[in-house]
């Protein structure tokens, strides 16, 4: 659709029923909005944008349903942030495409079956 500007999460904090964000293959920029308020999202599709910077380490803190995160071909830096580690439904994450360094966090989810963090 060609949408481009931020995201402000507080402007979807009301949609109590919310599970699903796809925001995928637009221009959406600046650092990733603070979804870790929508603790009710299951999925999270922000690929093909232009986010970038760091993504603070609790930046999914309290998701606990989230099992799907896909935050492919854009450009984020700096570490994977380590509360992807803690979340226990976590199925798919896709970070491929990024500029992450620094260590993979501890996953010790039983049931995440698709890890992609190629091209960092």
């Amino acid at each position: 659709m060609g949408l481009s500007g931020t995201i402000d999460a507080n402007t979807l904090v009301a949609l109590s029923s919310l599970r699903t964000l796809n925001f995928m293959n637009n221009n959406f920029n600046g650092s990733i909005p603070e979804f870790n308020k929508l603790t009710g999202l299951r999925t999270i599709f922000l690929s093909y944008n232009r986010f970038s910077g760091d993504i603070p380490g609790n930046a999914f803190k309290g998701m606990v349903r989230l099992n799907k995160l896909y935050l492919s071909k854009n450009r984020f830096t700096g570490p994977i942030p380590t509360s992807l580690a803690t979340l226990p439904r976590l199925s798919d994450l896709k970070l491929d495409g990024n500029r992450f360094s620094e260590e993979i966090p501890d996953f010790k989810q039983e049931k995440l079956h698709v890890v992609d963090l190629s091209n960092n």
